[in-house]
């Protein structure tokens, strides 16, 4: 009930609110609609609902929400391409944002990019689920570009930090593991990123893989905290 509460307030452009008011309406104060993580969660959600239940109406019914948040994401990644072209450390992540809570200026934060990484993982889930094929395919295509794109990013930044950590943004360089966690977490059934950093003097070498990578899987199994953030 909750996910399809949820999926009325999503805006026709896409973009899931973040936060809603005590009314249920979508927050309009600041960072109202500078927060891109809630796409991801958003899908993940609904993904997982339909995991444990295997509700068929359900699905038809969250379908086209889930795509629609998911298409979302690549209107973001667009326009980061076309402000940085095919410089590799930003090529196809989402625009900047203040997600990351410990961000108070919008940021190219890689929180964001694997929540965004989980959306279109589980779209196609739910597409191929729902027998929507076609819709499916093209989430496992754009699915497997965004991966390319996001683990380009990692190793770049990694490489001008010039200390194999994993950077929590690609623009700041800076280290956060609460950013990062999330790709690491092994607490869901799906995946967002395989977590193959391995050392190589003093750089790391990404692998952001399109399959669910073993022994680590990722999706966070978790929505930001409180019911009235998405």
């Amino acid at each position: 009930a909750f996910v399809e509460w949820y999926a009325k307030v999503i805006y026709e452009s896409g973009l899931v609110p973040p936060i809603l008011d005590r009314d249920g309406k979508p927050y309009k104060g600041f960072g109202g609609d500078l927060e891109y993580d809630a796409q991801g969660q958003f899908v993940w959600i609904a993904a997982e609902v339909y995991r444990i239940t295997k509700d068929r109406a359900y699905l038809e019914r969250i379908l086209e929400p889930v795509v629609r948040a998911t298409r979302f994401i690549e209107k973001l990644s667009e326009e980061t391409s076309a402000r940085h072209g095919e410089h590799p450390r930003f090529h196809g992540l989402v625009l900047p944002s203040i997600s990351h809570e410990g961000y108070s200026t919008p940021t190219y934060s890689y929180w964001d990019n694997f929540f965004a990484l989980s959306a279109w993982r589980n779209c196609q889930y739910l597409a191929s689920e729902a027998g929507d094929l076609e819709t499916a395919a093209y989430a496992k295509a754009k699915g497997e570009e965004f991966a390319a794109n996001l683990a380009q990013s990692l190793l770049v930044a990694s490489e001008l930090m010039g200390n194999g950590i994993v950077a929590s943004s690609a623009d700041r360089l800076d280290i956060d593991p609460t950013s990062t966690s999330i790709a690491s977490s092994s607490s869901s059934r799906t995946t967002t990123t395989g977590c193959g950093w391995r050392r190589s003097g003093t750089t790391a070498s990404a692998c952001v893989t399109a399959a669910p990578p073993s022994p680590c899987r990722s999706t966070p199994a978790w929505a930001s905290a409180g019911t009235s953030r998405a």
